[in-house]
Parts: C-alpha cells; sequence; structure tokens
C-alpha cells in the first residue's frame, strides 16, 4: 500500500480515537447518525437509477428517502440528549456507583454526600486522576500500561 494512504489512515484513526475515546457514547451517537445518512442517501440513489421508477415516482420517493433521514437524525437527539442530560446527572451526584466508586466514597467518608445534586463525583474522580498521572508508576509505564491504570 502507499505510504501516504497509510499515513492518511493513521492520522484519521488518531483523530476519531482523541475526539471519540473518552466518551463511547459519542460514538455510538456518530456511527448511527453516520449509517442512516449514507444508507438514506444510497436509497434515494438507488431510486434514481432504478429506470423502474416513473419519473412522478422518483420525485415523491427520493425527497421521501432524504425527508425520512433527517426526521431520524432529528429524533435521536429529541430522544437521547434529555437522555444524556438525566443520566449525567445521576453519574455525577453518586446516585449510580460501582462497586469500586462506592468503596472509594467510603474510605473518604463521602457516603453521607451521595445522592445530593450539589455533590459531584466526577470532581473526585478528576483528583484521583491527577493523583494517578503524577506519580511514579505511571510516568514510568507505556501507553499500554498507562491507559490500564487510567
Amino acid at each position: 500500500m502507499n505510504s501516504k494512504f497509510i499515513g492518511f489512515i493513521k492520522n484519521v484513526s488518531e483523530k476519531v480515537y482523541k475526539y471519540f475515546g473518552k466518551d463511547s457514547g459519542k460514538m455510538l451517537l456518530a456511527a448511527n447518525i453516520i449509517g442512516i445518512l449514507s444508507s438514506s442517501f444510497a436509497q434515494a440513489g438507488a431510486i434514481l437509477l432504478n429506470k423502474d421508477y416513473s419519473s412522478p415516482q422518483k420525485k415523491f420517493l427520493i425527497p421521501h428517502e432524504i425527508i425520512d433521514s433527517l426526521l431520524m437524525v432529528g429524533s435521536i437527539f429529541i430522544v437521547t440528549k434529555p437522555l444524556q442530560c438525566i443520566s449525567k446527572k445521576i453519574i455525577k451526584s453518586g446516585k449510580i456507583l460501582t462497586k469500586d466508586m462506592a468503596e472509594y466514597l467510603e474510605k473518604n467518608n463521602l457516603n453521607d454526600k451521595r445522592g445530593t445534586l450539589e455533590f459531584d463525583f466526577t470532581k473526585n474522580v478528576k483528583e484521583i486522576m491527577a493523583k494517578i498521572e503524577t506519580s511514579d508508576n505511571f510516568i514510568k509505564s507505556s501507553e499500554i500500561e498507562k491507559e490500564k491504570l487510567l
């Protein structure tokens, strides 16, 4: 393969990783939207090129496909955005936690604040991440080991 093409692919994959690496939900949303739009435009193109459809049928079906895809994408945002906001509040407040997170709160006497709206669990996580990232063990680790530690 051409080295420029391989370099291009690596560059694109690095940018995708940097943008979506910390939030897989964004990746799922983007992939879903790309899938809906590309399939709808492919369907519209197939209708346009199909000789079995009459001109009036094409005039109806092609805009119908495009509008249908835009409505599907719009409905994704109407449903997912509010759910994302609600879930972020629930996670930040500590109403839903993993076993490790619950143990951390208990060890650091933060259990009484858990579940209240003014409590921001992600603030504590950021402090923990900062401690990990400045530790000698982390600094000496390879990139793969750093990913595992984080």
